[in-house]
């Protein structure tokens, strides 16, 4: 999903900018969960290119564990 452009319109009509701000609030909600993904240790090394096959998994694990913490995104977001 991608917000909307102006391309020659000088303004949005209101229905569009709330969509938009809607996009903008679920961005920055992803964003907060991919730095608190990041806080995790294995995260601090480098991959073995051996090691590929895992590197899915270990990141759908952490994204999970972040899932456990405090409340990330708003219920109302």
């Amino acid at each position: 999903i991608f917000p909307t452009s102006l391309r020659g319109v000088n303004q949005l009509p209101g229905p569009a900018v709330i969509i938009d701000r809607k996009i903008a609030s679920k961005r920055i909600q992803i964003e907060r969960v991919i730095v608190l993904a990041k806080t995790y240790k294995i995260f601090k090394c480098k991959f073995d290119i051996n090691k590929t096959v895992w590197r899915g998994l270990i990141l759908y694990v952490s994204f999970e564990l972040c899932n456990f913490r405090k409340n990330i995104v708003n219920k109302n977001a």
